[in-house]
């Protein structure tokens, strides 16, 4: 597992998540309209989806707080509440799943010389959530904040002085 030092690395720490979890069965990043556009295409569920994180500096810049969520979602018939509630546990199950792999490589990776990120559960909130649309969603909706290094790092071959 690579470092968090910048956007494409935090999409890639994820995407790399919901590839080696053995219930996620798609991924996807971006704004609502992106995801609804993919809901709309032939989505494979059990589906993580990656919202466009916030990132706040810290004192000297070493550190950036990094705000974002994803949402485990799949889909259930209409109407059939035994299938809405097995989805609603299911993805509870995964959306815990990948809150304990954070917390793994938050506590794993920091015991190097680099710190790959810092996590706190208590820094995750689990939500509920149907999202009614051409699939019947259901899922959770997992909103957290993280703490990288290296993100605001002056890069002097990127300035013409």
């Amino acid at each position: 597992m690579e470092q968090i030092v910048d956007w494409n690395s935090f999409v890639a720490y994820f995407e790399e998540i919901a590839t080696k979890h053995k219930d996620i069965n798609s991924f996807c990043f971006g704004t609502l309209e992106k995801k609804q556009a993919f809901t709309k295409s032939d989505i494979v569920y059990p589906c993580l989806w990656l919202e466009i994180p916030d990132f706040q500096p810290e004192g000297d810049g070493v550190f950036t707080r990094c705000t974002s969520a994803f949402t485990i979602s799949t889909s259930a018939e209409k109407g059939d509440y035994e299938a809405e509630n097995a989805a609603l546990k299911l993805c509870s199950e995964i959306g815990l799943q990948v809150v304990s792999k954070m917390r793994k490589d938050s506590h794993d990776l920091n015991e190097e010389d680099e710190p790959f990120l810092e996590f706190n559960t208590s820094d995750a909130d689990l939500e509920s959530g149907i999202m009614i649309g051409v699939d019947n969603e259901h899922g959770y909706r997992v909103q957290f904040t993280i703490r990288i290094n290296d993100l605001i790092c002056y890069k002097q071959d990127k300035w013409d002085l």
